[in-house]
């Protein structure tokens, strides 16, 4: 997956468009009293000409009082807005532990600017817990020698984990992730099997079991499983597939040495019963001479 540890949940707030927009805040600006959120106006001379009750408050747990110069972070997002001339935005961190953000825009044609705020500490916990599972994600794959993939049918677009670069023998991000590359991965002698397997997989919607072995630079081969979940949309058609991949190269060579060792105890078991066979045999025989010159049997 492009991280990603194969799209991490994180990357949903990568890129993300600003809280508010220009027009958003402009809307809010036509009741600013009625809203739940800190919404307060600066002069262009650096003191407080308007705020409305939450903003106030939000203010006062900062230290300030009326007729006090505004807190030092309220001043520098102002001026930035003024040296811009285009939506500013920085993150507070309360005495509560709340975190804020805080978006200040010049309106056109005037000298004083908007500044206006809202508790964000929700969603930044959510971050912090979507980066945290990233770790953990990253790490567990990184201990089982694994990598998380997706692959969407509908556009085929692959993600891949960093660490799906690396169980490919890649270097991570040095090309496009698709199924081409993937493809070129796999060793020549089972590539035709192994396409047929996921084609006829996602033909059907069926989860993916599929091992195949990747040969390295050096010229290693390498054993590798891939496991994947077909995904559904809205009328029951599979859109998109999501999965891992993992070296099982030491999970096959013990196999191959458990062969190899079963092999050798049923040579060894042969040998036995060969042995056990011709034992029984002479046991027969010498009993027979015995016979013939009127001596006891000597086996039972």
């Amino acid at each position: 997956m492009n991280t990603q540890e194969g799209r991490s949940a994180a990357s949903a707030f990568n890129g993300m468009p600003p809280i508010m927009d220009v027009e958003a805040l402009r809307r809010l600006a036509k009741f600013p009293e009625q809203n739940p959120s800190p919404m307060l106006q600066v002069a262009s001379d650096g003191t407080l000409s308007y705020a409305n009750e939450p903003a106030r408050n939000f203010l006062a747990t900062l230290g300030w009082q009326p007729g006090a110069p505004l807190p030092a972070v309220v001043r520098t997002v102002a001026a930035r807005a003024r040296d811009h001339g285009h939506l500013t935005e920085t993150e507070v961190e309360h005495p509560s532990g709340s975190i804020f953000w805080l978006g200040a825009v010049q309106p056109q044609g005037e000298d004083y600017v908007n500044i206006y705020g809202r508790n964000i500490s929700a969603r930044k916990r959510t971050e912090d817990a979507l980066r945290e599972s990233e770790a953990w994600l990253r790490l567990a794959q990184t201990a089982a020698n694994a990598g998380a993939w997706e692959w969407d049918l509908r556009t085929n677009k692959n993600i891949w984990s960093d660490g799906l670069w690396q169980v490919y023998g890649l270097t991570p991000h040095s090309c496009k992730p698709s199924y081409e590359t993937w493809r070129q991965t796999i060793h020549p002698d089972d590539r035709a099997s192994v396409e047929i397997a996921v084609q006829d997989a996602a033909r059907a919607g069926r989860e993916l079991a599929i091992e195949w072995r990747v040969r390295d630079a050096d010229g290693t081969e390498r054993w590798l499983m891939l496991r994947g979940q077909a995904l559904r949309d809205a009328a029951g058609a599979v859109a998109r597939y999501i999965g891992i991949v993992m070296d099982i190269t030491d999970l096959k060579v013990v196999e191959a040495e458990l062969r190899a060792t079963n092999k050798e105890l049923k040579s060894h078991n042969r040998v036995m019963a060969d042995h056990e066979r011709r034992l029984i045999e002479l046991k027969k025989e010498v009993n027979e001479l015995c016979i013939q010159s009127g001596q006891p049997i000597r086996y039972r």
